[in-house]
């Protein structure tokens, strides 16, 4: 069970890390407009 968690936690953060490198590439490394994008993509489509 411990196993599965872990390998879950990974995953996630692994997913979480795509998704910002994505978010900072399509907003010219500008983390403000990156976070702001995020939300957008995120809530509103």
């Amino acid at each position: 069970m411990n196993k599965e968690i872990e390998k879950l936690a990974n995953n996630y953060k692994e997913i979480i890390n795509k998704t910002s490198d994505l978010s900072l590439k399509q907003n010219d490394g500008d983390i403000r407009k990156a976070r702001k994008w995020l939300k957008e993509q995120l809530f509103y489509t």
